[in-house]
């Protein structure tokens, strides 16, 4: 426990900072957009980065798992197959859904015209994690954290003034998010090739479709990523249906709540990176993941007083009411939200770990989710964002009780 936090206390404000950034650009533009009066644009640039997050999620993201251990082990062979392998599933899966993905759009959203770029959005996506996102974990494994917050800074500051110069220049809101989306893959692509091409060894790496695929921790990497696909997608198919179902307006709304409930756990969450190479070869204890859920349920209950208590008496957090009750159902759920972060992050990388028992865990925690979803429109907006916003608790506890369900001893520490 000793050498737990004195890694966190070394290592991981840095952490914290560089993973904080994306949330705090993202938020900041939020409220900018609500405080401006324009409560429909904040709905609308929340569903351009829904769009962007799902189309990710097709890049197996969760394949940065196994390329942690892969750097941790300093396997440069590893790492090339695992590259090699995601980027041509990736873009297999990119293939098979663009089309489709366009064109539902094209027929469900015509009024926020987003056909001409929702090609652009999903193109940016395939490269920005399907291709050039390996330095992150690379950075993350080699406790690299000074030079991680680095180049965080400088790209979400760059991206960030793009989006308000152009905005302040009139400039629409799907156009200046495009633009912050293309300054961000152009780093991104900048990054891979300074810290992680010259370490990837491709001699004896084929490069025929799905060969890369024949290593076992490829396959791993494909089974965690599948596994995680779902689960990961719901807290973008929630801001789909409210924005369908209720219009941008509430979605804005929705957006305000969620996000300004995710912001503090979103900004502590990154503390985890400083153990994923000790996750290799160890998972958290029960007992740390308990103290983990008690003391961050404490923590979320302080918050959403504070919060509660700030909207009502504070006249320039106006622009927060109607969404209280979506924020404090986040506070409330960042005990098992935070204790679920730990040990499925852990799980992912652990060598002893089944994958197979995260592919359970995300198909229960995502059906459960996904009958919320179908309830809420069932009942007027106010309970609906409600119930909306509860899928947070229910994706996390039920993740969480699964994988934690006959754990075997022998892969804890």
């Amino acid at each position: 426990m000793r050498n737990h936090f004195k890694d966190l206390l070394l290592r991981g404000p840095l952490s914290i900072l560089a993973s904080s950034l994306p949330g705090l650009v993202n938020y900041a533009i939020i409220l900018l957009l609500v405080y401006s009066g324009k409560t429909a644009d904040a709905g609308l640039y929340r569903l351009v980065l829904a769009i962007f997050s799902l189309a990710a999620i097709l890049t197996f993201l969760d394949s940065s798992k196994v390329f942690v251990r892969a750097v941790a082990e300093n396997d440069s062979h590893g790492m090339a197959e695992l590259f090699v392998g995601r980027v041509y599933l990736s873009g297999l899966c990119f293939v098979l859904a663009g089309f489709v993905g366009a064109l539902w759009f094209w027929m469900e959203w015509p009024s926020a015209n987003l056909t001409p770029t929702t090609i652009a959005i999903v193109v940016f996506a395939a490269f920005h994690y399907g291709v050039f996102d390996f330095y992150a974990p690379l950075l993350q494994a080699r406790q690299e954290f000074l030079r991680f917050f680095l180049f965080a800074f400088a790209k979400y500051s760059v991206a960030f003034l793009a989006f308000v110069a152009l905005l302040a220049m009139g400039t629409s809101v799907l156009t200046t998010t495009l633009v912050q989306l293309g300054v961000m893959t152009a780093f991104h692509a900048l990054f891979f090739a300074m810290v992680v091409y010259s370490r990837l060894d491709f001699s004896g790496v084929s490069f025929g479709p799905f060969s890369a695929m024949r290593r076992p921790g490829a396959r791993e990497s494909m089974t965690i990523s599948v596994a995680n696909a779902l689960p990961n997608s719901l807290e973008h198919i929630d801001k789909l249906i409210i924005g369908a179902l209720f219009g941008l307006d509430a979605l804005g709304l929705y957006t305000l709540g969620f996000s300004t409930g995710r912001f503090i756990y979103n900004t502590l969450k990154p503390a985890i990176y400083v153990f994923y190479r000790r996750f290799v070869e160890h998972l958290p204890s029960g007992r740390i993941v308990l103290s983990v859920g008690l003391f961050f349920t404490a923590f979320g209950m302080v918050c959403a007083a504070l919060f509660y208590l700030a909207v009502q008496n504070v006249p320039a957090l106006n622009r927060f009411k109607g969404t209280e009750v979506v924020t404090v159902i986040i506070f409330l759920s960042y005990g098992v939200a935070m204790a679920d972060a730990v040990y499925s992050q852990a799980f992912a990388i652990n060598r002893k770990a089944r994958s197979s028992r995260l592919l359970h865990a995300g198909l229960w925690a995502s059906g459960a989710c996904l009958l919320i979803f179908a309830l809420a429109t069932l009942f007027p907006v106010d309970i609906a964002l409600a119930m909306f916003a509860a899928h947070y608790f229910v994706r996390h506890a039920v993740t969480l009780a699964i994988l934690l369900m006959r754990r075997p001893e022998s892969e804890a520490a």
